[in-house]
C-alpha cells in the first residue's frame, strides 16, 4: 500500500497529489477534496482552523496515520507543516518499517522558523528516496543539505487545460495565486509607476491574501486598471483569468520549485519572472519569456515595456506555441510508480 500526506487540503495541492496517485490512500483534511474513495481524512478541520485548535488537529491526524500505516508500506510525503512534529512521527514510521519517499518541492518552507533547517536535514536525512522536479534544485539542496543516499529527477507535469485564444489581451498582466510576502507583489506595484508604454494597459491581481496588505491597496485605489480580486478563486475563473491574460507575472524574491510557472506554460502564457534557478532553467531571456533582475522595480518595468511590444510579444508568442508541452500526467504518474518500485 501507498500512501500520501497531504494535509493542507488546498485546491492546487489537492491537483498535484490526485496526478500521482494510482490506487492510493491520501491522508487529507476537509471532506470531498478529491471526491474520491481513497482520501482518508484524518486531519479534520486543520486547513481552516488557528492556533491551538489547528495543533490539535494536526497532531491527531498524524496519531491516526501512524496507526493506520502498515510494515513495508511506502509513505510519500509532499508539504510539511511542523517540521518537528513531521520528524517525530516520520521516525516512528520508520521504526516500524515502512517506507519514506519525499518531494522536495520547497527546500525549506517559505516562511522558516528557527527549528526548521534542523528538523528538515532530520527528515531529508531518514527519507528512503527523495524526488526534485529539476536538477538546479537538487544542486541548491546539496548546497545546504548532505546528498541523500537515493534520489530521482522528475519533471513536473503540465496541466491539461482548454485554452481560447480569441479572449487573449497582450497588454493585461496577470499576478497569480496565494498572496505571500515572497511573491513580491510590491515589486509589481512599484514597477507599474515606470512602465513607459503610452498605450491602454491592466493588471489583475488574483489569489487570497495571507499577509496584511490593506495599505498597499488602499494606495492604489484610484487606479481604474488594477483589479483586485483577493479571494479564493475557483477552477472555471481560473481558466478565464488566463485565457484573457497576455502576461504572468511572477515577480518572486525566492523560490525552489513553482507550480505557477507550469500552469502558465500549460497556457502557453508569456511569462515575465526574475533570475532565479527555476526560472532560468524554464525561460530563455527574450526568447520564450522575459526575465528581470530579483527585487528590482526599474528592471521589472523593463521587462513590462518589452512584453508591450508588439513585435515582440508575436515573436515570444510563436516560440511558445511552437513549444507548447503536451498532456504530461500519464508521464508523471508512471516516473512516480517506477520509483515506489525500485524502493
Amino acid at each position: 500500500m501507498r500512501y500520501i500526506l497531504e494535509p493542507n487540503g488546498k485546491t492546487n495541492t489537492a491537483k498535484y497529489v490526485s496526478n500521482i496517485i494510482v490506487a492510493e490512500k491520501i491522508f487529507t483534511s476537509r471532506k470531498n477534496i478529491y471526491d474520491d474513495e481513497n482520501e482518508v481524512v484524518v486531519f479534520g478541520n486543520y486547513g481552516v482552523s488557528k492556533g491551538l485548535k489547528k495543533l490539535v488537529y494536526y497532531l491527531v491526524g498524524w496519531f491516526k496515520i501512524v496507526s493506520t500505516v502498515k510494515i513495508n508500506d511506502i509513505f510519500h510525503y509532499h508539504w510539511l507543516k511542523l517540521s518537528f512534529m513531521d520528524f517525530f512521527f516520520l521516525r516512528i514510521l520508520k521504526s516500524r518499517g515502512i517506507i519514506i519517499v519525499g518531494t522536495v518541492h520547497n527546500i525549506l518552507p517559505h516562511e522558516t522558523k528557527f527549528f526548521d533547517f534542523y528538523f528538515f536535514r532530520k527528515i531529508y536525512g531518514i527519507s528512503d528516496s527523495l524526488i526534485f522536479h529539476t536538477k538546479g534544485i537538487y544542486q541548491s539542496y546539496c548546497k545546504s543539505f548532505p546528498a541523500p543516499l537515493s534520489y530521482h529527477i522528475i519533471d513536473h507535469y503540465f496541466d491539461k487545460v482548454k485554452i481560447e485564444k480569441k479572449l487573449e489581451n497582450p497588454h493585461h498582466i496577470l499576478f497569480f495565486g496565494n498572496i505571500r510576502p515572497y511573491k513580491g507583489l510590491e515589486i509589481l506595484i512599484e514597477s507599474l509607476d515606470k512602465i513607459s508604454y503610452d498605450g491602454e494597459w491592466e493588471v489583475t491581481i488574483a489569489g487570497q491574501v495571507e499577509y496584511d496588505i490593506d495599505l498597499l491597496i488602499e494606495s492604489q485605489n484610484k487606479r481604474a486598471n488594477i483589479h483586485w480580486l483577493i479571494n479564493y478563486i475557483p477552477d472555471n475563473e481560473v481558466e478565464l483569468l488566463f485565457n484573457k491574460a497576455g502576461v504572468v507575472v511572477m515577480p518572486y524574491l525566492k523560490i525552489d520549485t513553482s507550480g505557477l510557472l507550469y500552469l502558465a506554460k500549460s497556457y502557453g502564457k508569456l511569462i515575465i519572472a526574475p533570475k532565479l534557478g527555476i526560472f532560468e532553467e524554464n525561460i530563455d531571456n527574450g526568447e520564450n519569456g522575459i526575465l528581470f533582475e530579483v527585487g528590482n522595480a526599474v528592471d521589472l518595468a523593463k521587462a513590462i515595456n518589452k512584453a508591450f511590444d508588439s513585435d515582440l510579444f508575436k515573436r515570444i508568442k510563436s516560440r511558445i506555441n511552437k513549444d507548447m508541452p503536451v498532456n504530461s500526467i500519464a508521464i508523471f504518474k508512471e516516473k512516480h510508480q517506477k520509483v515506489y518500485s525500485l524502493i
